[in-house]
């Protein structure tokens, strides 16, 4: 258990941790395995002279989003562009390799590359400080788990619509291998939320009319996405198998 062979070509030892796709391979005399991104994310704050910043413990929060929404959407110059761009990609790499808990950041960030804001630079500090935070965490490999494939899967039912006016649900699948994150994903699907305030008359009915056309209408969103989670499910499952 002390001694692991990658690839044939290197032997990771106690003590001796290697390099790989610009991950940190290191083992403890127990055998657990941990792969870690630190010296990439220093050296990315340092570069954009964050290395001193307060860590927040939030990926990203709701106020964040309301704000960037809410706020002045004139875009941003084309060096604060590029900064941007540049943080989304560094994330969008931790995110693969070993920060599946930035997953949501890197959707919202993604969902703002083509044509990024003013609010966005708020957004990139945070999540800059959030990666101070989380540096020196590590995906771990425990030799004696042997839990094999657990999927889990979730929707927050037009959560953004509160925030951002958008009706569409996100959904997230997570899915580990003997605890080991393989795959994981946050995007939006084509559900609709619940829109009542736009039913004509509306303004004349009482609560429990209300009430009822809520109920109805959730219901209605909640049987046209069961083929919609369904085969995110199963994408994800054969996905998780094969790796």
């Amino acid at each position: 258990k002390k001694v692991f062979e990658t690839r044939g070509r290197e032997i990771l030892e106690v003590g001796k941790p290697l390099g790989y796709l610009g991950m940190r391979i290191s083992c403890d005399k127990d055998g657990f395995i941990y792969l870690d991104n630190e010296e990439k994310i220093q050296v990315y704050l340092e570069t954009e002279n964050m290395q001193n910043c307060n860590p927040v413990c939030m990926p990203i929060t709701k106020e964040l989003i309301k704000q960037i929404f809410e706020g002045d959407k004139q875009p941003l110059d084309e060096a604060n562009a590029k900064s941007f761009r540049t943080g989304a990609g560094v994330i969008g790499w931790i995110k693969e390799t070993t920060g599946p808990q930035l997953t949501v950041l890197r959707s919202i960030m993604g969902s703002f590359n083509s044509k990024p804001v003013t609010g966005c630079m708020e957004l990139l500090k945070h999540a800059q400080r959030y990666l101070q935070g989380m540096k020196a965490k590590a995906i771990v490999i425990n030799p004696d788990c042997n839990d094999g494939l657990e999927i889990a899967t979730d929707s927050d039912w037009a959560g953004m619509y509160s925030l951002m006016g958008d009706p569409r649900s996100r959904t997230g699948i997570y899915c580990t291998y003997n605890k080991v994150p393989v795959y994981y994903r946050s995007t939006f699907q084509s559900c609709r939320g619940t829109q009542c305030d736009k039913i004509e008359g509306i303004q004349d009915m009482g609560e429990e009319e209300i009430e009822f056309l809520k109920l109805t209408e959730d219901s209605m969103i909640a049987l046209s996405s069961t083929e919609a989670e369904s085969h995110a499910l199963s994408d994800g499952l054969k996905i998780g198998l094969h790796l």
